[in-house]
């Protein structure tokens, strides 16, 4: 297997670092699937991502399209062991 065939991530835990290790590889363009036991990490991880994305975008980081396609369907996936 080769770097280049690394599609998708899997980040288990979305704590402190977790949820922030998950956007990083998404802004990298990996598809990331996120679990957690908890759904309130679980919560709390998605509104960081989905709030941090827009302001990237007013600071010219990225752009409207960009962050379309970062945060549809597939950029994140999120599910806890009682969602398995």
């Amino acid at each position: 297997m080769r770097l280049e065939d690394i599609k998708k991530i899997g980040v288990v835990g979305t704590g402190n670092m977790g949820h922030q290790i998950a956007l990083s590889c998404a802004l990298a363009g990996y598809q990331v699937a996120c679990t957690d036991i908890s759904q309130a990490m679980l919560d709390k991880a998605e509104d960081f991502a989905r709030s941090h994305l827009p302001e990237w975008v007013a600071k010219g980081k990225m752009t409207q399209g960009e962050w379309g396609r970062k945060a549809g369907k597939g950029f994140y996936t999120y599910g806890g062991a009682s969602h398995e």
